[in-house]
């Protein structure tokens, strides 16, 4: 009997020689734009209302067609929202990861977890990260969101990047991260905050 192990190793050699193969025999997936800028996000989302203007990033960084980077404000707490967007399934496999580019920026992951996010009136799962430097105490929400799915890991958001240049030959994808400080009632109003992003982002794709 084959091992339930091996038997992914397998698939997933095989979806990769597909995806090969299919680069060598016809044109490869197309760039694919964004139906509606980011910029039609919402400046008011559950409570929370953008504070002043939208922030200027290198987009090099994480190799994003598009960004939106913004803080929003509610009551005295700050929420700082990142969404960036790739057209592309040369440049969305590159997927950020929050946990090389938190240490590199001096803060320290001292526990790690999942959230659940109700979107669109159904339960999707999100990486959540419990994050201090200097005493001060963070929360990190983020996840990777395409035309057709949410997805926490970042493994998986790869592959099935693969699976759509190879069966749908377009693809493009976002990855979106919430940071707000971490304590329990500020948290649960970030997770409320994060499904209607979800919904927000998931109408600037293209049909």
């Amino acid at each position: 009997m084959t091992h339930p192990r091996w038997v992914g190793y397998i698939g997933v050699l095989g979806l990769l020689g597909g995806t090969l193969i299919t680069g060598y025999i016809g044109p490869g997936p197309r760039p694919e734009g964004l139906r509606t800028p980011l910029s039609h996000v919402s400046s008011e989302i559950a409570g929370w209302t953008m504070a002043g203007a939208e922030e200027e990033l290198d987009a090099r960084q994480f190799s994003a067609s598009a960004y939106l980077a913004r803080t929003y404000v509610k009551d005295d707490y700050l929420l700082a929202l990142l969404i960036a967007f790739h057209d592309h399934h040369q440049t969305a496999v590159n997927i950020h990861n929050p946990k090389n580019c938190l240490p590199g920026d001096g803060w320290e992951i001292w526990k790690t977890d999942y959230a659940t996010v109700s979107f669109d009136g159904r339960p999707v799962i999100v990486h959540q990260h419990h994050i201090f430097k200097m005493g001060g105490r963070m929360a990190v929400l983020y996840w990777y969101q395409s035309r057709q799915r949410v997805i926490a890991s970042e493994y998986q958001a790869k592959l099935m990047l693969l699976r759509d240049a190879l069966v749908d030959r377009r693809t493009s994808g976002s990855f979106v991260r919430i940071v707000l400080r971490d304590e329990p009632e500020v948290l649960s109003e970030g997770i409320r905050f994060a499904g209607v992003v979800m919904h927000q982002v998931q109408l600037c794709f293209r049909p």
